[in-house]
């Protein structure tokens, strides 16, 4: 509710107008609106990249007065003017802490080697009129988030030419290099208004893993086993296929080793048959039949039993 009646009364002031560098809004206001900037606030009043006015902290009220040549300009052929077109543009002077991390290949004593650089500095804006110029060439609608990568951004570009010319002895940088990166930076910020306060940078190097040999040897064993596996199988597959006399004739010589082994008569044979036939007729849908020696169950079309080796006619 406060937020709500904050904005309608002062609805020229974004809400993140303290969160960064630059914002902007663009915006319609009445002939006579008045506007209140906070401290530690410069704005600017701009309409189609004219600068038409530069205002500090305090009120002002924004008609044909205060800005005489914007009215009559958007005034045109009527006599009286009652809204007015105007793109503010909001700097904040306050102190900022920024970090960003930048990632190169940088030279190493002769080894090319892939740096993460983790910077953070503090700085805070000394000269408006410089960085509302350099940000505006560059983000004509800048905001909070924008305005500060874009500063990110540039000192990516100082850092990239610094370390393509350097040959850095370790990845942990000596007190030298900080503080030549240092200068290179607080004068790279003061060509567009802003004042270095403090300055730390880090480099870490990015190593890729190697496999370990462990790993190497569990993959050969798994390859080794599904092998042998593979082998087994089309073994077992060629055993299948063996001659069905040959496996009649293993068949019979067991049974004439055995010596309680079960004589089998023409009635008993004759009384099996009749059995098998049964069984068949009881389900003629099924695959199974059985044997006329030793009942055992047999796949339909079966010429041979693989128990006992009877030849089935």
């Amino acid at each position: 509710m406060f937020s709500w009646l904050k904005n309608k009364l002062n609805p020229i002031i974004p809400d993140d107008i303290h969160k960064g560098i630059m914002t902007s809004n663009f915006c319609t206001i009445k002939n006579g609106s008045k506007i209140s900037i906070p401290q530690g606030i410069i704005c600017y009043i701009n309409y189609k990249d004219k600068n038409y006015l530069e205002l500090n902290s305090g009120e002002y009220t924004l008609n044909e007065t205060t800005l005489p040549e914007l009215c009559a300009k958007q005034r045109g052929k009527e006599k009286k003017l009652k809204k007015i077109k105007i793109d503010f543009y909001f700097i904040n002077t306050k102190q900022f802490n920024i970090s960003f991390n930048y990632k190169d290949k940088v030279e190493i004593q002769n080894r090319l080697a892939k740096l993460i650089f983790t910077i953070k500095y503090n700085c805070n804006v000394v000269d408006g009129k410089k960085l509302f110029k350099s940000i505006l060439y560059l983000l004509p609608d800048p905001d909070s988030v924008s305005s500060a990568i874009l500063i990110n951004d540039y000192l990516k570009e100082i850092l990239m030419n610094y370390f393509f010319k350097k040959n850095l002895e370790d990845v942990r940088l000596s007190n030298d290099t900080k503080e030549d990166i240092k200068n290179r930076i607080s004068k790279a910020l003061a060509k567009i208004g802003l004042q270095l306060n403090s300055f730390e940078i880090s480099a870490e190097e990015r190593v890729k893993r190697k496999k370990s040999v462990n790993t190497e040897i569990s993959h050969t064993g798994f390859f080794d086993s599904f092998n042998n596996s593979l082998n087994q199988s089309r073994q077992a597959k060629n055993n299948k296929n063996l001659k069905v006399s040959e496996i009649v004739v293993e068949k019979s010589i067991e049974n004439v080793d055995q010596p309680n082994q079960k004589e089998y008569t023409n009635s008993n044979l004759a009384n099996t048959t009749n059995n098998t036939h049964q069984v068949n007729s009881g389900d003629e849908n099924s695959n199974l039949s059985v044997c006329p020696r030793c009942q055992n169950k047999l796949i339909k079309g079966s010429k041979y039993c693989h128990r006992c080796g009877y030849e089935i006619n």
